[in-house]
């Protein structure tokens, strides 16, 4: 059976078929969500967006000149009425960082760099990129094409080509050996944290646990504003030998879907391998109510990046958005014995954190005083794992613990302490790992 093509489908709305109309909504109905979600938090006023955007669309249609660009009109019809609703002002149309490659291939051919041998490498090194961004740079850095043609052209929006050309230019950057200072880790640079988990005392205290605003991208410990520096240590079970080191900093303001973010390198370090030298990206904002994931751009295998944004399926349930506020628990009840009850629920999924109690956390000479917190996934079923933090009253996360469900503990990759679990709903959570932020230890 062929598919009838959007350009068919926009025809047949102009005509006034509503199912015609409600077929094209289901094409992009995801994208559509997503992105207002992102842009509006509050789920009242993010749903009369969505009615003002479908409205718009089924009004306007008839004002959509190429009829086979139905995909990228409603995308841009859904920003503007979320700009309307923030009164916010126009962003900004072009990619970052694009000087370095400008610099060599001039797409006006006004530098004395973009000469035929240079020209005839680039050429070269494209053919080393993946289809899917080669076609995209080629237009932008040899054939001159603007971002707003291109995504013209391929029938894609504007943030789709954008990110494609930060692919296609970081790999270009690595071939040409280019290195941006800024987001390469020296790799004779020491890891401060002890190969040995330190020695922690946790002590419940008698008081009432508060409600925490959390700012970070927690178990990244990061807040996303520009500027943000920090670092953390994952520690295993059963013998608790440091895993791995993460150094993450917000370097730089960035747009993705004309969303303005920050943009938070994150470079890796492991005992047998050292420091990797190349960061992954997370793309994420602070909104008054979230800490917002909106991309990561991971260094997958065969050196090859992989991107996960917002539109993807299955983006939310890995990245997703956290709540600042952490309040004191409603739904998770702690039973006399320290066990837990979590309601099961048949609500769509969604990470849940809750404060169980205040405790007095020495770790070494340093102590702090906490809110514990309980955070999962709220589903129809008992959750899959569960994390532990300890965050002080300025929101920031000491430690993270996290324990997972006995039937993952069945792979021999998957240690856990015997010794140390959480009970919830009757099930023991095994104890997997710990982490430690850089403030933990007093690491500067």
């Amino acid at each position: 059976m062929v598919e009838i093509t959007d350009a068919a489908l926009v025809d047949r709305s102009v005509q006034g078929d509503s199912a015609a109309f409600a077929q094209l909504l289901r094409r992009y109905e995801h994208k559509i969500v997503m992105l207002i979600r992102y842009e509006i938090y509050n789920a009242a006023d993010a749903e009369d967006v969505l009615q003002e955007t479908l409205l718009q669309a089924w009004t306007g249609i008839r004002q959509l000149r190429d009829t086979s660009k139905f995909g990228p009109w409603l995308l841009r019809v859904a920003r503007n009425r979320c700009r309307d609703f923030h009164r916010s002002s126009q962003r900004r149309d072009e990619p970052k960082e694009a000087a370095v490659l400008e610099a060599m291939v001039n797409r006006f051919g006004h530098r004395v760099e973009a000469s035929r041998r240079l020209h005839t490498e680039v050429i070269e090194a494209l053919e080393e990129i993946s289809p899917a961004e080669r076609e995209i740079a080629r237009q932008f850095y040899l054939e001159g094409f603007t971002i707003a043609e291109i995504a013209s052209r391929h029938n894609i929006p504007l943030g789709t080509v954008k990110w494609k050309l930060i692919i296609a230019r970081d790999r270009l950057s690595r071939i040409f050996g280019i290195q941006k200072r800024r987001s390469v880790m020296s790799t004779d640079k020491k890891q401060p944290f002890p190969l040995q988990r330190p020695e922690i005392i946790i002590k419940k205290l008698a008081q009432e646990p508060w409600t925490v605003d959390c700012p970070e991208y927690r178990w990244f410990y990061v807040i996303p504003n520009l500027g943000e520096k920090t670092m953390h240590s994952n520690y295993g079970a059963p013998d608790w030998k440091l895993i791995d080191v993460y150094d993450t900093h917000a370097t730089r303001l960035a747009n993705f879907h004309d969303i303005e973010c920050i943009e938070m390198n994150t470079n890796y370090w492991t005992p047998k391998a050292g420091w990797r030298p190349e960061p992954d990206m997370i793309y994420g904002r602070l909104t008054e109510k979230e800490v917002q994931c909106l991309a990561v751009i991971e260094l997958g295998q065969d050196d090859k990046r992989e991107v996960f944004t917002m539109f993807d399926e299955g983006f939310d349930y890995h990245w997703g958005n956290m709540e600042r506020q952490i309040e004191p628990s409603t739904l998770v009840t702690e039973q006399p014995d320290g066990s837990l009850i979590i309601p099961v629920s048949t609500e769509p999924e969604k990470v849940v954190a809750e404060s169980l109690g205040v405790y007095e956390i020495t770790i070494g000479s340093r102590r702090f005083t906490c809110v514990r917190i309980i955070e999962f996934r709220r589903s129809a079923s008992i959750p899959e794992a569960i994390n532990e933090g300890y965050l002080t009253k300025e929101g920031r996360v000491i430690i993270g613990r996290g324990y997972s469900h006995p039937k993952h503990m069945k792979s021999e990759s998957n240690a856990f302490d015997e010794n140390d679990s959480i009970t919830a709903n009757g099930v023991k959570f095994w104890h997997q790992f710990d982490s430690f932020s850089k403030r933990a230890l007093g690491i500067s």
